[in-house]
């Protein structure tokens, strides 16, 4: 079951980042690397501070609204653990742009 769980979290992450793309005209190429993965660190150091924090916000926003809607389908301690999980993501992310944008 932690495996199943795993994978939907997965891919509704990356459905969140492609949504923020989007919704941001964010142009990707240069962040593939030769196996076709999206590197998303050398994307986000690409951007500016205001822009970066900007695609975090509409990516912590899309992940959270698909998993509002995916949590009547999970035990109230995977309600906890997605909760964490997001909030660990979030902060971790805002972390490193505090960091960037103070240099």
């Amino acid at each position: 079951m932690e495996r199943i769980f795993e994978d939907i979290q997965h891919k509704v992450l990356l459905s969140s980042i492609g949504l923020a793309f989007i919704e941001h005209n964010i142009d990707y190429e240069h962040a593939i690397d030769k196996n076709n993965n999206l590197k998303l660190n050398v994307l986000l150091d690409s951007l500016d501070p205001v822009t970066n924090l900007n695609l975090i916000n509409s990516i912590y926003l899309h992940y959270t609204n698909f998993s509002n809607e995916l949590k009547c389908l999970f035990s109230k301690p995977m309600q906890k653990q997605i909760r964490i999980k997001e909030q660990k993501l979030y902060l971790d992310l805002a972390k490193h742009f505090e960091t960037k944008i103070k240099h």
